[in-house]
């Protein structure tokens, strides 16, 4: 999909796009108009150029909700508080923890009351034409936050001294420490790989501030990066508590019950996400792991062609495959790359997994059949370096046999 217009996301021909429609008219701006079932990730390369998005948050298909959710997964630094609008007509207090989670800013609540429209119609202005991050000490946390969470886990010594000289004077100008400092704090020490030091800040910042949602999602990430999952089920379980409509924190459930082997609880969690969002890639992609374990090859394929994040789980496949190559367990490994091929889409059946087969016979002392899949292997990729490399080695091997 391809379009040069502002995009507003708004299922119906109802009074909340009218009201949009004549805003934009208004504000000189042009635009285009989505229903809520649009997939962001398909239509990315367009999305990601827009100065603003609107977004009307009761969408009929996805909630607005799931669509913040799948930019965030997309681009993680895709800035939703100054780029996306939110048009909202029933706000309820989770809706308001929700906002809060996502980091939207720009909301903008209608009622279809003549003097409220006019009241948003001169918010919505705004909106549209200023910039709302001109607070000079929300503007450098915002930097400090950003710039913690997409640290580099190497070579960030430079980066790293300046966040805790930056920190260091955010500490000696506030009379004790605040919810976001200790969080900080936190970051800092996980970065450097002080885990213990990490969890002790992050539950001293939840301490301050029991509803700071990013001290909760934080500790849940440390957690799993550890390897605690015990402990990142029970953070998920009280914040979920105050939010019950994130449709990535029941993909987070689910992961956390695969992990501890419970695959049934994550069935149930990947499929509550489902119920909120049919789109969800991640559930989608969850279910067709535990699907796939279990044999069912017909429902691994009908998931994965629903999902958009296949390609993740076509790298697991193949990386299971190569420990069973490695591991020389020919037969096995050779089972599973069949199964694998007959699951994934069509797009994920890539040079690397005929290279991977090719490499399994070949190892396994067969390079006829080796030569055929490596062959295979450079028609989807005629550059593709490791399989020249290889079809050299197995053409040697062929022609010092003959």
């Amino acid at each position: 999909m391809d379009f040069d217009k502002t995009p507003v996301i708004c299922d119906d021909d109802s009074w909340v796009w009218h009201f949009v429609h004549e805003c934009l008219r208004d504000n000189a701006v042009n635009c285009i108009k989505l229903p809520s079932s649009t997939s962001m990730r398909r239509s990315w390369q367009s999305f990601k150029n827009m100065e603003r998005i609107i977004i009307q948050w009761e969408g009929k298909t996805r909630p607005g909700g799931a669509l913040i959710e799948e930019i965030l997964d997309i681009n993680p630094r895709f800035d939703v508080a100054q780029r996306v609008i939110i048009l909202t007509t029933n706000p309820v207090h989770e809706d308001v923890v929700y906002f809060t989670e996502l980091g939207i800013k720009r909301i903008i609540k209608l009622r279809h009351r003549e003097r409220d429209l006019q009241e948003a119609a001169s918010e919505f202005k705004r909106h549209l034409t200023e910039d709302f991050s001109t607070n000079p000490v929300e503007v450098l946390w915002n930097k400090i936050q950003r710039a913690l969470e997409f640290m580099p886990r190497t070579n960030n010594e430079n980066s790293m001294a300046k966040i805790k000289r930056a920190l260091d004077h955010q500490k000696q100008k506030l009379n004790k420490p605040s919810s976001r400092l200790l969080d900080a704090l936190a970051s800092v020490a996980s970065l450097e790989k002080k885990p213990l030091e990490a969890e002790k800040l992050w539950l001293e910042s939840l301490k301050i501030n029991p509803n700071y949602f990013r001290a909760y999602n934080n500790l849940v990430k440390h957690y799993k990066q550890v390897g605690n999952h015990e402990s990142a089920l029970g953070v998920l379980q009280r914040i979920h508590q105050v939010n019950k409509s994130r449709i990535s924190r029941q993909v987070d459930f689910g992961d956390i019950y695969l992990n501890l082997q419970k695959d049934q609880k994550a069935v149930q969690h990947y499929n509550k996400a489902l119920d909120k969002d049919e789109y969800c890639s991640k559930a989608l992609t969850g279910l067709a792991d535990i699907r796939f374990r279990q044999n069912d090859l017909e429902q691994t394929k009908d998931l994965l062609s629903k999902s958009a994040t296949s390609n993740t789980f076509a790298s697991r496949l193949n990386q299971a495959g190569i420990d069973l190559v490695n591991e020389r367990k020919y037969e096995e490994a050779l089972e599973h790359y069949t199964k694998a091929q007959y699951v994934l889409p069509k797009n994920e059946k890539g040079p690397m997994l005929f290279f991977n087969i090719g490499l399994c016979y070949f190892r396994w002392n067969k390079p006829e059949m080796a030569q055929q899949f490596i062959q295979i292997s450079l028609v989807k990729e005629p550059n593709y370096k490791k399989a020249l490399d290889l079809l050299k080695k197995i053409e040697d091997r062929l022609n010092l046999a003959a």
